[in-house]
């Protein structure tokens, strides 16, 4: 017999299990989920897909209304319910019940006024206040947030027009379900959804602890029940698009009515149109009778004035043609001219260029030669101590390098090649690569930590090796003059989107004569080198489309150089 009742019940399309009685808590105010229709009964959308799958699960539900959450959440604990449907799934509610396979997922968003702007994500409601409804799976999203406000209400609708009348500003709710509720009370358009979803909560149908054969039977039926159509009906029943007002009986009335009244119209329309036209053709022929008359006149006058502008014209045209072989003539000239100074500008550039180089060149080749003499005489058997004289030649042969190695690099056409990195760490690398004079203190305060720039390092090498060079060499021939307090400071600030370095050094500070003519090439303030190591700098910079200023210091002396450069936004 029992193998017969289970393929009875096979046949029958339902599950083998004897049917019971299960008691279910629903709200009585919580659509679309839960609440009671015109006769008093429970429906909504947790009603329909609970009966649903009680009928694949082979029980029957009875439902038990309630007022408010907490005292269904109570009783489902107790065990004076067996199940709720449609139920938010969370970590502590898994430690109260037990949940079936989830029904449906759905986000829990953030909405505001249609009108704001000033709120496009939950970043933005610092020291504002937010709705949300009791029990629902937003209040504890955002209770733990101290800078906003929460503000309970029971209903969804008290939430949803607390946001419309100002009283807060912002609300917290599961996306279908607020729509559905603004469809309905025809609100829809009065609110937006902002920002990314706060939450991803899954619904499902909680069961009392130990009810595991009830849970078992709804796991059995879930996964099939949600590829079916009936769940799709019923799923777009409670949250989809509501009726439209226009109907095709109601579209067809006033397609008929308006038909009517037009037909009316244009027959009035039609006579009345008919008594202007004759009157307008009596005008019109009287018009056009003048109008005729007049054309003939104008056109004679036209005549007149097209041979009169003719005349203008040709004597204009000849004039211009003898204004452009004029223009033409100065062209060749000014061209011819513009060669020549430009030829003359080469050779004066190279003349002084050459006359700079010479003059750099030939004290460190005498003190050479002097040296090579010495060396001779230690050959010859004389004594004489040779440390000096290979100290000198190693400097000065240091000395035209630098020289030869500045020309090339005022000469050389290079792309910059940039890439990303940090600028600190960078300019530590920097310091450990250069030798600074022993004589010289530094001071070092690097202040853009993590800040990302994009530029090429190597250029940006060079030119702050010159930078350094420059103050050293300033600083050294300050200390040949007694000062003994030489101090080079290195510092790096962020202001706004721009990282700045600063390079100042103590030395006797800038001439005003030199603070105009510092950038340019072959000019120098100091008693050696041929000019080009600012120039070199300025030129690796403005490459990079970075910039550079050199002024005295205002609170001491010296002077300070200053390098901006944009911050790598990402």
């Amino acid at each position: 017999m029992a193998a017969l009742l289970l393929n009875t019940m096979a046949l029958n399309g339902a599950p083998a299990y004897a049917e019971e009685v299960v008691t279910a808590g629903v709200l009585r105010n919580f659509p679309p989920l839960f609440f009671l229709d015109a006769e008093g009964k429970p429906t909504g959308l947790g009603v329909n897909l609970l009966d649903a799958l009680g009928k694949r699960a082979g029980f029957k539900v009875r439902y038990k209304i309630y007022q408010r959450g907490k005292p269904l959440i109570d009783d489902l604990e107790s065990g004076k319910l067996d199940l709720v449907s449609t139920i938010g799934i969370t970590p502590a509610r898994e430690k109260l019940f037990d949940f079936s396979l989830p029904l449906e997922t759905y986000p829990i968003s953030l909405f505001v006024r249609q009108g704001t702007h000033d709120v496009n994500g939950l970043e933005d409601l610092a020291g504002k206040r937010i709705s949300v409804v009791k029990v629902n799976a937003a209040v504890r999203l955002l209770e733990k947030r101290q800078e906003i406000t929460l503000i309970s209400y029971l209903t969804v609708e008290g939430a949803l027009f607390a946001l419309l009348s100002g009283n807060v500003e912002a609300m917290a709710f599961p996306r279908p379900i607020l729509w559905k509720v603004a469809r309905q009370g025809r609100v829809a358009e009065q609110i937006k959804e902002v920002g990314p979803p706060l939450h991803e909560l899954r619904r499902a149908i909680a069961v009392t602890k130990g009810r595991q054969d009830l849970l078992q039977r709804l796991n059995a039926v879930i996964p099939e029940f949600i590829s079916t159509e009936a769940y799709q009906k019923i799923y777009a029943k409670w949250y989809g698009e509501p009726e439209p007002y226009w109907t095709v009986f109601r579209v067809s009335m006033a397609a008929g009515g308006t038909v009517l009244v037009s037909a009316l119209f244009m027959f009035a329309l039609h006579w009345f149109s008919l008594m202007r036209v004759n009157s307008r053709l009596r005008n019109e022929v009287t018009e056009r009778i003048r109008a005729e008359q007049a054309v003939v006149e104008a056109r004679d006058q036209l005549e007149v004035k097209v041979q009169h502008r003719t005349q203008e014209l040709n004597d204009t045209n000849q004039q211009l043609r003898g204004e452009a072989a004029e223009r033409t003539r100065a062209e060749d000239q000014l061209r011819k001219a513009h060669d020549t100074l430009l030829r003359n500008e080469r050779l004066a550039a190279l003349g002084q260029l050459t006359a700079s180089v010479s003059h750099e060149l030939r004290n460190p080749l005498s003190v050479i030669q002097n040296s090579m003499h010495l060396i001779s005489l230690k050959l010859d058997g004389q004594p004489i101590d040779l440390d000096r004289p290979m100290e000198r030649i190693d400097r000065s042969v240091k000395r035209c390098t630098a020289i030869v190695e500045d020309m090339l690099e005022y000469a050389r056409i290079q792309e910059p090649e940039p890439h990303v990195f940090q600028f600190d760490p960078w300019w530590d690398t920097i310091l450990q690569e250069y030798s600074l004079p022993p004589q010289i203190h530094l001071a070092l305060n690097l202040d853009a930590e993590n800040i990302m720039v994009s530029l090429d390092s190597e250029g940006m090498r060079r030119a702050v090796m010159n930078l350094l060079d420059n103050a050293c060499q300033a600083m050294e021939l300050d200390m040949a003059n007694g000062n003994e307090n030489s101090r080079l400071s290195v510092s790096t600030s962020v202001d706004h989107d721009r990282l700045i370095l600063s390079i100042t050094d103590s030395g006797r500070g800038l001439s005003e004569d030199a603070s105009q003519h510092l950038f340019e090439p072959l000019f120098s303030t100091k008693p050696f080198g041929v000019g080009l190591g600012l120039a070199i700098v300025r030129k690796i910079l403005e490459a990079s489309g970075r910039s550079i200023g050199l002024i005295n210091r205002k609170d001491a002396a010296g002077a300070r150089a200053t390098v901006t450069l944009p911050v790598f936004q990402g």
